[in-house]
């Protein structure tokens, strides 16, 4: 059995920010495994956010011990849910949908997120794309909306609205819908708290960044991710219960 290889990388200003590091691990197991060996030891399964960090994994790989290495990325369900994890603010009202005609349509394993067109019907996107937004303040089940003119991806404007309100808007009926349609200026799109749960990261990030191989993913029973060292870091999916070496952080 080969011991890991403990190879550290910091992140950000030393005297700063947190250092983190990351740690290939080359004795095979199953991604459970491994999720569970990265958890138990340092803080989890490697979450891969940006092409500088692809970079920089590709630079530490020992190829020599093996080209795939479990990531912390799997496939669970295909969902839409409402950035607003309140149950008790839903009711039964939690599936009201408006999309416009043919809508949502992107692929089954990106993450998308929604917004609403000046009609008022709704669309899925990439959620990298700028609008205004629309934040809510709940209380019980009652809501209070807010337009933002400032233009963000649906990220940072979830950032924004939890920070400054309570979140993203949810909208449970056609009144909320027009509510927030005559609000915001004529011929604006802005984005509402609904988006599509595909891939999730292990350590509970939300799946923005991607860098699949070509054809992949492919689906199936291939619910887990490795990443390909011998095709510059891209990611493949690969049934969960398979061997292989495996990528940690702290």
């Amino acid at each position: 059995m080969n011991p890991p290889a403990v190879v550290p990388a910091a992140l950000g200003s030393i005297c700063c920010l947190p250092v983190r590091q990351y740690h290939f691990i080359y004795d095979p197991k199953n991604w459970t495994e491994a999720q569970s060996y990265c958890r138990q030891r340092y803080t989890d399964l490697v979450t891969v956010d940006s092409l500088n960090m692809v970079t920089m994994l590709n630079g530490m790989a020992d190829k020599s011990n093996g080209r795939l290495a479990w990531i912390g990325l799997y496939f669970d369900v295909v969902s839409w849910r409402w950035s607003l994890s309140d149950e008790g603010f839903y009711g039964a009202d939690g599936s009201y949908r408006l999309w416009s005609a043919g809508e949502p349509n992107s692929a089954w394993y990106t993450v998308d997120c929604t917004h609403m067109y000046d009609n008022g019907y709704w669309n899925d996107a990439p959620c990298q794309w700028v609008y205004g937004s629309i934040c809510a303040n709940t209380s019980g089940q009652a809501a209070t909306f807010f337009y933002i003119s400032t233009l963000m991806n649906w990220t940072d404007a979830q950032s924004y609205c939890r920070l400054h309100y309570t979140d993203l808007a949810s909208i449970r009926s056609l009144q909320e819908n027009e509510q927030i349609r005559t609000m915001r200026p004529a011929g604006l799109t802005v984005w509402i708290g609904l988006y599509k749960d595909t891939w999730k990261w292990s350590n509970g990030n939300l799946f923005l960044f991607s860098y699949w191989a070509s054809g992949q993913p492919q689906g199936g029973v291939e619910n887990c991710t490795v990443a390909d060292f011998s095709l510059s870091g891209h990611w493949e999916d690969w049934p969960c219960g398979l061997e292989k070496a495996s990528v940690c952080y702290h």
